[in-house]
């Protein structure tokens, strides 16, 4: 669900989303086999898109709260607050349109 897409659905809509992102996100720690990550960490998320429409990259803003929120949630990372997720980076949106999918890379850094 994009940033405008949240703003004009009903909360339950909201929810749903939100709660679908946190079951896609834990499937692919588990996938992964993703272990807890101590320390700083930096999040940059990629958007591989069917097609070559204009998006906005602020648009992935809602996707990494979600996606914050299960590493937290699934004690990937000890917390979600700015002395732990140092930075964010949105984007880049690339044309996959064979493979559309959004990727989730993230790193440890030195505070």
């Amino acid at each position: 669900m994009s940033t405008n897409g949240q703003r004009r659905a009903h909360w339950t809509q909201v929810a749903k989303a939100k709660s679908d992102t946190e079951l896609i996100v834990s499937a692919s720690i588990n996938k992964a086999k993703l272990k807890k990550i101590d320390g700083v960490i930096s999040v940059r998320v990629i958007w591989f898109t069917k097609d070559a429409r204009k998006r906005d990259v602020d648009s992935l803003s809602v996707l990494v709260k979600s996606v914050l929120d299960a590493l937290k949630k699934r004690e990937i990372v000890q917390d979600d607050h700015s002395g732990i997720v140092h930075e964010v980076h949105l984007g880049p949106i690339i044309i996959a349109r064979d493979n559309p999918r959004s990727e989730v890379h993230i790193r440890r850094v030195e505070a």
